[in-house]
């Protein structure tokens, strides 16, 4: 359970999981994206999360939900002691307890909602989870590798925060439609697919193909989990990923390759449309 941090603040988690408690002085982190997934709670005031090209400041005890496209950071303001939680895991560690009613990575793709990646909490309902957060930290932090039972205890500790943190969600975004989530359910593979297959061809037609089912179905059931169509998500992910590249020093011709598109000139009038910049440009202003 290793985190390792590159220069350019790209993160590769070694294992299935990893906690931390962390209280220290920041300002600024780059940009970043994460392969695998990252739940933290924040119990600091003035703190301030950017999410893609939007703002949000964050009040103490609010809990931030980011998949493995979400790209983010937190700022603060100097001098300020940023008190938070942060854990990271990889989902197929625990995709294996969800259930065919039950899906613990839901909260992290049922998205039609603004803001889906931050969820404020009661103070009572911050402590609750700050102490479930601590009994995984401890359970981290033990020898007990060797002891019965220890591997699966991690895991049914992370799968009863997720569901905890799932139930919050639900409560706090009025889902009570079940048929919402069988939607989820149908809709869930192709998002992974999506994320798995940015380098392929992936129209809609292909992505209909795949869920079994026709392309109305498909761009119907797709925005009403995340709020979007499957070729605007298609592009969205890439442009994501295409930044997130460019920042590390990727050149922009390997970038336009890595993130799906045939064409040079293709892929430069798509990022230039999402983000108001050539590549080039979104390059030289964002690397440091």
């Amino acid at each position: 359970m290793i985190m390792e941090q590159t220069n350019d603040f790209r993160e590769t988690l070694w294992g299935d999981f990893l906690i931390k408690h962390k209280v220290s002085q920041i300002i600024r982190h780059k940009y970043h994206i994460h392969e695998h997934f990252e739940i933290m709670l924040i119990l600091s005031d003035n703190a301030v999360c950017r999410i893609g090209e939007k703002q949000y400041p964050l009040a103490p005890h609010t809990m931030l939900l980011f998949n493995n496209m979400d790209l983010h950071y937190i700022t603060l303001n100097q001098g300020i002691r940023y008190n938070r939680y942060i854990l990271h895991f990889k989902p197929e560690f625990i995709e294996y307890l969800s259930s065919q009613d039950t899906d613990l990575l839901g909260c992290f793709f049922f998205r039609p909602f603004q803001s889906p990646q931050i969820l404020p909490l009661e103070e009572s309902v911050s402590t609750y989870f700050q102490n479930k957060l601590e009994m995984i930290l401890l359970l981290q932090e033990s020898d007990q590798e060797k002891k019965y039972g220890h591997d699966l205890e991690k895991k049914f500790r992370l799968g009863s925060l997720l569901l905890d943190i799932n139930r919050l969600y639900r409560e706090y975004h009025n889902i009570e439609s079940e048929n919402s989530y069988d939607v989820y359910s149908m809709i869930y593979p192709i998002i992974n697919h999506i994320h798995k297959n940015l380098t392929d061809e992936l129209t809609v037609e292909q992505l209909a193909k795949a869920a079994g089912t026709n392309q109305h179905t498909l761009c119907s059931s797709f925005k009403k989990v995340t709020g979007i169509s499957p070729h605007q998500y298609v592009i969205k992910c890439r442009m994501i990923k295409a930044k997130d590249l460019l920042e590390r020093g990727v050149s922009v011709k390997t970038v336009c390759t890595m993130v799906g598109y045939s064409t040079l000139p293709h892929f430069s009038r798509a990022f230039k449309k999402d983000s108001g910049l050539s590549p080039k440009e979104y390059s030289m202003k964002h690397r440091h």
